[in-house]
C-alpha cells in the first residue's frame, strides 16, 4: 500500500489528475504506515534475530529483543504518531506556502492595477475608442496591455485538434489541453513578435511539446505552423494546470472565423470571443473602477482593480492558514496525549524487566544504556516515517498548489524544511518532557 501511495504521487503529472488522485493515495499510505509498523518492523527484526553472528551480542541481543517487544505492544501507537506527524508537516507547509506567495500570485494573475473583461457584444469594442474614453475622462492608462481571445479545451493528436473524449474514458482529463487563440496585431508589441501572418498561418507556442507538425488542423481548417515560439510573456502568469497552446492568427477576422468553426463542433457548449483591457494608472484604483463603471459608452466590460483581487485573495489564504495552524494544533496535542499514555504504560512494563536484566549479571550502565537507545530509536521512528512520507508526498502536492496558482516549487521546498525543522523541535522537546516521566517509573529499578 505504501509504495502504490508513493508510486501515485511520483507518476501523476498533471494537477487536475493529482486532485482525483491525492485522497486515494492518503489513504493508501495511512494503510501502510500502518503495516510498516505492526508487521514490516517486527519482521525485519526477526530476520536480524535469525542473524546468529549478530543478535548473539550483548549490546544487540538487548536492543533487537527490546525493539521487538516495544513493537509489538506499540506499533498502532508509533502509526498513529506517525500519520498525526506526517498531518501537521503537510498542512502547515502547504498553508504557510500559499501564505507566504500571496504578492507572487497576485502580481502573476493581476500584472495591471485595472482589469476589464467584455464578454458577449461588449468583446467587439474597438481599443483606439476605448482608449480615447479613457482620456476624455481624465485617466491616463499605462503598460496597456489590450486584446481579444477565444479559449476552448482539446487535445492534439498527429496534429489533428480531437474534441471527442468518449473513446478516452478515465484518462480523458490527462488528456485534455487548453488553446488561446489570439490577433497577431494584439499582442506583436507586447511579445515582441516580428513578421506577419496570411490567413491560413500561425504562430504557436506551448508548454508541453515541440510541435513536430508542420500544419493544424483545428475544427477542421489546416492551419500552417509558421514558427513555433520559444516564450510567451503571457503565460509567465499561467498556473500551467494543463498542458495549453498559444495559437496566434494573423486578425481578429480570422480569430472569429475559428470560433464560427468552433460552435459548429461544441454547439451550445462553444466558447465565446473576450476582449480584455487592463493598464496601470496614478489615480486611486478603486476611484478608477467605480467611473467606469457609471460611463454608459464601457460599463459592459467587468471591471476588476489589482487591490480589490488582493484583498480578496489575502481573506482567503489567511482563513485557510488559520484552519491549518488549527488543525496542526490540535494533531500536536494528540500527538502528546498518545506519547504521554505510551511512556506510563512503557515505565510500568519495562519495570519488571529491567531488574531481571541486573539480576542475570548485566551492569547497570549497560542497562541505562540499552533503556535509551531503545526509547529513542522507537521515540523518532515515526518522525522519520513522517519526513520520508512528506519527501514522496511533494509532487503531488506541488501539482495541487499549481491550482490554487501556487508554482514556486522552491517557496514551497523551503517551508517544507523549515517546517520540520521546526516540528522536529517540537517534537524532542516533547520526548524530553515525556521521557522524564518514564525514566521516573524505572528508575528505582535501574
Amino acid at each position: 500500500c505504501l509504495g502504490i501511495g508513493y508510486y501515485l504521487s511520483i507518476t501523476t503529472k498533471n494537477p487536475l489528475t493529482a486532485f482525483y488522485f491525492f485522497f486515494v493515495a492518503v489513504v493508501l499510505v495511512i494503510i501502510g504506515t500502518y503495516l510498516l509498523f505492526t508487521s514490516i518492523s517486527v519482521t525485519f527484526l526477526k530476520l536480524m534475530k535469525k542473524n546468529k553472528n549478530y543478535y548473539y551480542k550483548t549490546n544487540h541481543f538487548i536492543s533487537v529483543s527490546g525493539m521487538m517487544y516495544r513493537m509489538k505492544q506499540n506499533a498502532v501507537g508509533l502509526a498513529n504518531i506517525c500519520i498525526l506527524s506526517t498531518m501537521v508537516l503537510v498542512m502547515l507547509s502547504t498553508t504557510l506556502s500559499m501564505w507566504s506567495s500571496i504578492d507572487r500570485v497576485v502580481d502573476s494573475q493581476y500584472p495591471r492595477s485595472v482589469m476589464g473583461n467584455g464578454y458577449g457584444d461588449a468583446s467587439n469594442i474597438d481599443f483606439d475608442e476605448m482608449n480615447e474614453e479613457l482620456i476624455r475622462m481624465g485617466i491616463v492608462p499605462k503598460n496597456l496591455l489590450a486584446y481579444k481571445r477565444l479559449d476552448y479545451a482539446g487535445y492534439l493528436k498527429n496534429g489533428t485538434l480531437i474534441t471527442d473524449y468518449r473513446n478516452e474514458g478515465m484518462n480523458a482529463v490527462n488528456e485534455v489541453q487548453e488553446f488561446y487563440c489570439f490577433p497577431l496585431k494584439d499582442i506583436q508589441d507586447y511579445e515582441n513578435i516580428k513578421g506577419s501572418l496570411k490567413p491560413n498561418e500561425i504562430y504557436v507556442y506551448s508548454n508541453a511539446e515541440t510541435i513536430k507538425k508542420k500544419t493544424l488542423s483545428l475544427f477542421g481548417k489546416e492551419y500552417v505552423v509558421k514558427k513555433q515560439l520559444d516564450h510567451l510573456k503571457m503565460d509567465e502568469s499561467n498556473p500551467n494546470v494543463t498542458e495549453h497552446y498559444y495559437i496566434i492568427v494573423n486578425s481578429e477576422k480570422t480569430l472569429e472565423k475559428m470560433q464560427q468553426d468552433q460552435i459548429h463542433v461544441y454547439g451550445d457548449n462553444a466558447s465565446a470571443i473576450r476582449a480584455y483591457y487592463s493598464f496601470d494608472c496614478d489615480a486611486n484604483e478603486r476611484e478608477v473602477i467605480k467611473k467606469l463603471g457609471q460611463n454608459e459608452n464601457i460599463n459592459d466590460f467587468i471591471w476588476l482593480s489589482k487591490l480589490d483581487q488582493k484583498q480578496g485573495l489575502i481573506e482567503l489564504y489567511a482563513g485557510i492558514l488559520f484552519i491549518g495552524i488549527f488543525l496542526s494544533f490540535l494533531f500536536i496535542m494528540a500527538t502528546i496525549l498518545i506519547m504521554y499514555y505510551k511512556q506510563i504504560t512503557e515505565g510500568y512494563e519495562d519495570k519488571d524487566r529491567f531488574e531481571i536484566m541486573q539480576k542475570v549479571g548485566l551492569e547497570q550502565q549497560d542497562v541505562k544504556k540499552a533503556i535509551h537507545s531503545q526509547v529513542l530509536t522507537v521515540f523518532f521512528m515515526p518522525l522519520l516515517v513522517a519526513g520520508l512520507h512528506v519527501c514522496f508526498a511533494y509532487p503531488m502536492i506541488e501539482k495541487l498548489l499549481h491550482l490554487l496558482f501556487v508554482s514556486d516549487s522552491w517557496l514551497y521546498i523551503r517551508t517544507t524544511i523549515f517546517c520540520f525543522v521546526a516540528f522536529a523541535l517540537v517534537y524532542i522537546v516533547i520526548y524530553v518532557l515525556t521521557s522524564k516521566i518514564y525514566y521516573g517509573i524505572v528508575k528505582r529499578n535501574v
